[in-house]
């Protein structure tokens, strides 16, 4: 279980802050010269909750996948938590997957946060660049990563 704040960005599939457009097919060319096989841009809006080193070939991005589609969200809603300024804590299942190209040590970790409640509380943080609270349950049973890198990572992130 991981209490973090982030501050969301919202993405739309295929553009310039869309992870999956960009640093993911840069990773796969970054010691190579030829295309990127298999990358294509995420295929619904997105959170991006920032990215960081881990050591030096590694690097962490963080996502929250809203399971609501976003223009199902109710506006009055959206403005109360946008005039208080105050966003509250939302709850999410965190999966970490581990993935990098196999003639390269380099890899990216994607800790992908699936909003299970708190969908008009990212929304308004985003719409506003204001920080909220995200509270995330990350699966050890689930995810792709071994034991070592989720201790791992909850080292990154803080936890001790």
């Amino acid at each position: 279980m991981m209490l973090l704040e982030v501050r969301p960005v919202l993405v739309e599939p295929g553009s310039p802050q869309d992870y999956f457009a960009a640093e993911q097919p840069r990773l796969w060319t970054q010691d190579r010269l030829d295309e990127p096989e298999g990358t294509e841009p995420a295929n619904t809006a997105y959170y991006r909750l920032g990215d960081q080193p881990i050591g030096e070939r590694h690097r962490l991005f963080q996502f929250a996948v809203p399971m609501q589609p976003l223009a199902t969200m109710e506006q009055t809603t959206l403005a109360r938590y946008a005039d208080t300024g105050e966003s509250g804590t939302a709850v999410a299942l965190g999966v970490l997957d581990i993935s990098g190209p196999y003639f390269s040590d380099r890899e990216h970790w994607g800790l992908f946060h699936f909003l299970l409640d708190g969908h008009h509380k990212l929304l308004a943080a985003a719409r506003e660049g204001q920080a909220v609270r995200l509270l995330s349950f990350v699966s050890t049973g689930h995810s792709p990563a071994t034991e070592d890198q989720l201790r791992r990572l909850h080292e990154t992130l803080g936890g001790g």
